[in-house]
C-alpha cells in the first residue's frame, strides 16, 4: 500500500522514518516545495510519487529534518513574521506529504543584543565551540548570571512550540530537537581548568554542567509541548578526545548515562549523528560508548540524526570526496538496527561543486552523482516494509484499473440482462442471446478483476497488464474484421463499431505503456 500524505508522522515500532537532512534558513515556501519535490524524484523517480509504503514487515513514511534556527528567528522584528515563515515552510514540507523532524538549534548567535544579552561577549567569554557557544551552567543562574540556553529555551523554543500547538501543525512533526549536537564535536572545544574554577577535576564538573543544562532544556521543552510531540537532543562524537561527556571515573558518575537514562524515563528521543570514514564504519567507537543505553529506549525514540561517509571541510568549503553509497545507507542502519529513522546529511547548496553532501537545492538543482543516496534512502523503504513488490507503482495506474471497471460495468450490465435493447441502440440484430452474454460475462470478468485487484503487489500488475494487452489487441482485430465485412461505412453499425474500436484502442494505449513502465 503507498499513500501520498502524512501517514505516520511519528517513529514507532514498525514505523520508519528515511528521511533527508534539509536546510532551509531563509527560503521561501516555493523554494522548500521546489526541493521536496526533488527529493522525492531523487529517491522514487517520480516528484509526485507516494511518500508512505507498507508492506509484510511494517511501514515507511518519508521524512525531512529542517532547521529554524534562533539567528533567523531573532532577526525579525515582529514574531509574527518569524512564525509566518516557519509556518509557510513546514506546510510545503506537510503538502509534499512528508513528515518533519524539526530542529530549533541554539548554535548559531541570536540578534545583537536580543532578549536584552550580549550574545557576542556570551561567545568570547567562552572559548567556544561550534555547536556549544557558551559556557553550560549547573544550575539555571551563576553568580547572577543566566545560563544563554536557558534564555534561548524560554525564548525561543517555548513560543515557537506553543504557536505551533495553537495552528495545530504539531500532528505532522515527528520530534522536535532542542539542541544540536551538545557536548563539544571533535576538536572544537578549548576550555581548560580555569574556566570552571580552577579545579582539578574540572572535566567532571563540565560534564555535569552539560548535563544539567541537557535535562533543563529538556524538561522545559516537555512542558511547552504538552505531550503533544516528543523532544529531543541530539548528540555526535561522544568518544572523542574533546567530548564533554568523555570523563569518566569509579568516583564520578557518568553524566552521559545520567542525561539518556532521564530521556528515556521520560520518553524523549535520542539522536545519534552518524558520521563515519571508510577506515571505521558505522562509528564503531561510538556505538561501544552507547550501546549500554540503547536498550532503554522504546523503539521510535532513537534515530540516526544526521548520517554519511566524512567529508573534509565545512559548510561552503566541502571539499569532494566520496558519496555515501546506497550500501553504505543501508549498512548503517543495520548496524544501528535500534534506529528508527535515518536521517541523511544533505548540505543543499547553490552551485554544482560543493562537495559530497551536495543532494538538491532551492533553485531544484538536484545533483546527478547523488544517485546512489537516492537509491539508498529506497533501500531503507524497502528494508521497512519488507517486500518491495507492494511499494511503488506508476502513478495512476491504480486509477485506470478502476477507470476500466467503470466502463466494463457499462456495458456488461445492459447486456447481461437487456441484450436484444442494447444491441438495437447500436444498430446491431443478433439472433439468440447466448453470444451478447458471453461477452457480457466477459466483461464482468475482466473489469471485476480490475476492481478487486487495484491493491495488489507489483508482480500481479504485470500478470493482469499482460492478460488487458492481450484482450485489447485480441478485440481490436475483431472489431476491425467486423468493420472490413460491413456493406455501409456511413450506418450506426459502422459508427458503434468505431466508438467501440477507440474505446478498445484507448486503453490498449494505456496497458501498453504501463505495462513497459512498470516493467522498467
Amino acid at each position: 500500500m503507498s499513500i501520498s500524505k502524512i501517514v505516520k508522522p511519528r517513529m514507532g515500532k514498525n514505523i520508519f522514518h528515511p528521511s533527508i537532512h534539509l536546510f532551509t534558513n531563509y527560503w521561501l515556501a516555493d523554494q522548500v516545495t521546489v526541493a521536496a519535490k526533488g527529493i522525492k524524484k531523487l529517491i522514487f523517480g517520480d516528484e509526485n510519487a507516494a511518500t508512505y509504503y507498507k508492506g509484510p514487515d511494517g511501514c515507511a513514511q518519508l521524512a525531512v529534518q529542517t532547521e529554524f534556527t534562533v539567528s533567523e528567528f531573532s532577526s525579525h522584528s515582529k514574531v509574527s513574521d518569524a512564525f509566518d515563515l516557519l509556518d509557510q515552510r513546514l506546510d510545503a514540507l506537510f503538502d509534499e506529504g512528508i513528515a518533519v523532524h524539526l530542529l530549533l538549534p541554539v548554535h548559531d548567535l541570536p540578534a545583537d543584543n536580543w532578549q536584552g544579552v550580549d550574545w557576542n561577549a556570551l561567545k568570547t567569554d567562552w572559548p567556544g565551540a561550534t555547536f556549544d557557544p557558551y559556557q553550560p551552567f549547573i544550575n539555571d543562574t551563576v553568580n547572577g548570571n543566566k545560563c544563554g540556553y536557558d534564555v534561548v529555551s524560554e525564548f525561543f523554543h517555548k513560543p515557537i512550540i506553543e504557536h505551533l500547538i495553537e495552528t495545530g501543525r504539531m500532528q505532522n512533526l515527528a520530534v522536535i530537537y532542542l539542541m544540536n549536537e551538545f557536548g563539544y564535536p571533535s576538536n572544537t572545544i578549548l576550555d581548560s581548568a580555569d574556566n570552571w574554577g580552577g579545579a582539578g577535576n574540572w572535566m567532571e564538573i563540565r560534564a555535569e554542567a552539560l548535563a544539567n543544562t541537557a535535562e533543563r532544556i529538556l524538561s522545559n521543552g516537555r512542558k511547552f509541548a504538552v505531550s503533544t510531540v516528543p523532544v529531543g537532543l541530539k548528540f555526535a562524537t561522544l568518544t572523542s578526545q574533546n567530548t564533554g561527556w568523555t570523563p569518566r571515573s569509579k568516583d564520578y558518575p557518568d553524566q552521559l548515562a545520567n542525561i539518556l537514562g532521564l530521556m528515556s524515563e521520560n520518553k524523549d528521543v535520542f539522536a545519534f549523528d552518524l558520521y563515519f570514514t571508510e577506515d571505521d564504519l558505522y562509528d564503531e567507537s561510538d556505538r561501544n560508548r552507547i550501546e549500554p543505553f540503547l536498550s532503554m529506549f522504546e523503539l521510535g525514540f532513537f534515530e540516526i540524526g544526521e548520517s554519511g561517509l566524512l567529508c573534509k571541510g565545512g559548510p561552503g568549503q566541502f571539499e569532494q570526496g566520496s558519496r555515501t553509497s546506497s550500501k553504505d545507507i543501508v549498512g548503517a542502519c543495520d548496524y544501528w538496527s535500534e534506529a528508527q529513522g535515518y536521517n541523511l546529511f544533505a548540505w543543499n547548496v547553490s552551485s554544482p561543486d560543493q562537495g559530497c553532501y551536495s543532494i538538491t537545492n532551492a533553485s531544484g538543482v538536484t545533483f546527478s552523482d547523488a544517485e546512489g543516496e537516492g537509491i539508498g534512502i529506497w533501500d531503507l523503504f524497502i528494508r521497512a516494509t519488507g517486500n518491495e513488490d507492494k511499494l511503488i507503482l506508476p502513478r495512476g495506474l491504480k486509477a485506470f484499473f478502476i477507470l476500466h471497471f467503470v466502463v466494463d460495468m457499462i456495458f456488461a450490465i445492459p447486456l447481461m440482462f437487456f441484450p436484444h435493447e442494447t444491441l438495437s441502440l447500436f444498430g446491431m440484430n443478433v439472433a439468440g442471446t447466448l453470444f451478447p452474454r458471453l461477452v457480457a460475462a466477459a466483461l464482468f470478468g475482466i473489469g471485476g478483476i480490475s476492481f478487486l485487484a487495484h491493491s495488489a503487489d507489483k508482480e500481479s500488475y504485470k500478470n493482469l497488464l499482460t492478460m488487458k494487452n492481450i484482450w485489447s489487441i485480441s478485440a481490436l482485430i475483431a472489431i476491425t474484421l467486423a468493420i472490413v465485412e460491413l456493406n455501409s461505412y456511413s450506418s450506426r453499425p459502422f459508427y458503434s463499431m468505431l466508438l467501440v474500436f477507440f474505446t478498445f484502442f484507448a486503453f490498449a494505449i494505456v496497458w501498453i505503456y504501463y505495462r513497459w513502465k512498470i516493467s522498467k
